[in-house]
């Protein structure tokens, strides 16, 4: 497990790293000037908007574009679980809160892909 561990950042980057200097030469994608990014739903309705701080410029990319490969390693990475719970991972939050008690800090997170984005969207910093 410990390998997995350290190979899958490794393997992140490099996805991202060929996602980039492997995209079609014809196509451009114009960068967007430092605002705030739209968090779209399933039929394209906008649900709210995401603004970086300022001075952040991003490369708008439809999902389409991004490999299924790199859409899934961001979804191991983040929440390996995703598709078996409703949103809250108790068993990962029970070992998180098992592993900083053990370490005597915060030392490993147990929330979800879903909590990380209703606490973003709903919460203040």
């Amino acid at each position: 497990m410990s390998t997995l561990k350290f190979l899958a950042p490794i393997l992140f980057l490099c996805s991202v790293f060929c996602s980039f200097t492997l995209a079609s030469p014809g196509k451009s994608y114009a960068y967007r000037p430092p605002s705030c990014s739209e968090l779209h739903d399933m039929d394209g309705n906008i649900l709210d908007y995401l603004c970086p701080k300022t001075g952040t410029i991003r490369l708008w990319v439809p999902l389409s574009k991004i490999d299924s490969g790199l859409q899934s390693l961001v979804v191991l990475l983040e929440d390996a679980k995703f598709y078996h719970h409703d949103g809250i991972d108790a068993e990962g939050i029970m070992d998180a809160i098992e592993t900083d008690i053990k370490l005597g800090r915060f030392a490993k997170g147990g929330s979800t892909i879903t909590q990380q984005l209703v606490k973003n969207l709903f919460l203040t910093q």
